[in-house]
């Protein structure tokens, strides 16, 4: 899978899973977990496995939830990057490719819908401060 396939790949999964579309999300997973059979594979399929459970769990330490429940998640984003880059190079090296599906999240952040079950939170709290 080539640079661009995989941030195609990413992106929609994401976008589906933040859009309230679970039972899509997870088709997708089950059907990569299916096709990985490589190592790059699996590591991709690990990475979103992860913030599908995450997600689905309603982890409130995740990254992700760290990452929207910040007024300016965009900003957040490139902290997170910043760190994750300095962090992995000299261990997993230059691109792998666990490390490359949260590089392609925390890029384009301002291209993903805010998670569905944070508008609800917002939208609960906005409406039980009035």
């Amino acid at each position: 899978m080539d640079d661009e396939q995989l941030k195609r790949l990413v992106l929609k999964f994401v976008r589906t899973l933040f859009e309230g579309k679970i039972s899509d999300a997870e088709k997708m997973l089950m059907s990569l977990k299916k096709k990985a059979r490589t190592d790059v594979d699996k590591r991709i399929y690990l990475a979103l496995y992860g913030i599908f459970f995450s997600y689905t769990s309603g982890d409130a330490d995740s990254l992700l939830f760290k990452l929207y429940s910040n007024e300016d998640p965009a900003s957040q984003a490139n902290g997170f990057l910043k760190v994750i880059k300095e962090a992995s190079q000299p261990v997993l090296g230059e691109h792998d490719p666990y490390v490359e599906v949260w590089k392609i999240i925390l890029s384009n952040v301002d291209k993903i819908p805010t998670p569905h079950k944070l508008r609800q939170q917002v939208s609960s709290s906005a409406n039980a401060s009035q």
